[in-house]
């Protein structure tokens, strides 16, 4: 599914605590829908980017993608999720 929606091989995301996530502007411009029981995924309403998504399992975390960083990311990655369903030409 993230992989649907980044229309991309990989979906980069950044997980947060809700509590330290704050939309600064443009909140108002968000959109979301159920995209599979338990998650619910965020979009622009004008421009169409994904910008995150979060589940009723861990309904107190965020996962932003990191495309919509205004700096480029510098950290760690520290895990790897899906790859059982990563695409075939992948090693």
């Amino acid at each position: 599914m993230c992989q649907k929606q980044h229309g991309a091989a990989y979906a980069p995301y950044a997980n947060a605590a809700r509590a330290d996530f704050v939309i600064t502007q443009g909140e108002d411009a968000l959109a979301h829908y159920a995209s599979s029981p338990g998650v619910d995924r965020s979009f622009c309403k004008v421009c169409g980017s994904n910008i995150g998504w979060t589940t009723t399992e861990a309904a107190d975390r965020i996962a932003v993608a990191m495309g919509t960083f205004d700096t480029p990311y510098e950290g760690l990655v520290t895990r790897d999720l899906h790859l059982d369903t990563k695409p075939a030409w992948i090693p």
